[in-house]
């Protein structure tokens, strides 16, 4: 199999565990607050896989999630499918095939969720809710970080540890000096 075919196959794997992810250990707190393990699927698929296959995971679990498993009435929003691209596109061009030390992911980790989780999926309700923009990022804070802790503590465990985990399919640059 070639090594394009191996990383579509786990691509796929990657999207499977988000989509039940999404189903299953999400905890809704209100209707624009919630805790979620999902980004953090999409976020080890970009670092083990590259920001292509990451974003790209992202993209559908957002919207098969939609599809399969949403609690939410509504219409499909596609702006949180941007989202979750970046999460995926962002964990990709900061972890992939890089030496990772636990303070970087906790920064890189802590980044990337204060961008789209905080900034951005907030920014998206107060559009999609009509709630004043400031308000709404008021009461998103507290869940926001305590998805960033939980993020950051299951990521360092999963990337720092992704040669031995993920071996088969992540393999470090040449000459990068990680071994591990």
């Amino acid at each position: 199999m070639s090594q394009k075919t191996k990383h579509l196959v786990y691509t796929a794997v990657f999207i499977a565990i988000a989509v039940i992810a999404s189903s299953f250990l999400t905890i809704i707190v209100s209707q624009s607050v919630r805790i979620s393990f999902t980004p953090i699927v999409v976020m080890l698929c970009g670092a083990v896989l590259g920001p292509v296959f990451g974003a790209a995971a992202g993209a559908a679990t957002d919207v098969l999630s939609y599809l399969l498993v949403t609690r939410v009435s509504g219409a499909y929003f596609p702006a949180f499918t941007v989202t979750m691209m970046l999460y995926g596109l962002l964990a990709g061009l900061l972890f992939h095939k890089r030496e990772n030390s636990t303070l970087k992911i906790a920064l890189g980790v802590t980044g990337i969720q204060t961008g789209c989780s905080l900034l951005l999926n907030t920014f998206w309700n107060s559009v999609l809710y009509g709630t004043p923009y400031f308000v709404m990022m008021a009461t998103r804070v507290p869940a926001t970080y305590i998805n960033c802790a939980i993020y950051v503590v299951i990521l360092c465990l999963l990337i720092k540890n992704r040669c031995r985990i993920f071996k088969n399919i992540w393999q470090p640059a040449a000459g990068s000096g990680y071994t591990g």
